[in-house]
């Protein structure tokens, strides 16, 4: 009977921190939504800017915006993102990104 209350202990335990871990994993980033687009249209070609939606199951996070420029430079800009929205007005592809990244579909268990 020892064994057999050993093993009902460990079930617990083994229950407690698969609880704990699923309430975790919704704050873990795990939704993305990409969007390639050329910023300054026929001047710059080739889709090198870019706006990435990265979210959790709350659809908190952040969307990264990175504009290849006509001068050949780059700039990244970030900006909060909150149950899906943005307190920071957003560009067309940032609010496409976050679109995306909101419809990903996650496990719920």
């Amino acid at each position: 009977f020892m064994e057999i209350d050993a093993n009902i202990h460990q079930i617990k335990k083994n229950r407690e921190e698969i609880e704990m871990l699923i309430d975790e994993k919704q704050y873990a980033y795990s939704k993305i939504g990409l969007v390639h687009y050329d910023a300054f249209g026929e001047n710059v070609k080739g889709k090198l800017s870019f706006s990435m939606a990265i979210l959790n199951d709350r659809n908190d996070g952040f969307v990264l915006t990175s504009i290849h420029g006509k001068d050949g430079g780059c700039y990244i800009y970030s900006k909060e993102v909150l149950g899906g929205k943005s307190f920071i007005p957003l560009s067309s592809e940032e609010e496409e990104a976050i679109e995306t990244a909101v419809d990903v579909r996650t496990i719920h268990m």
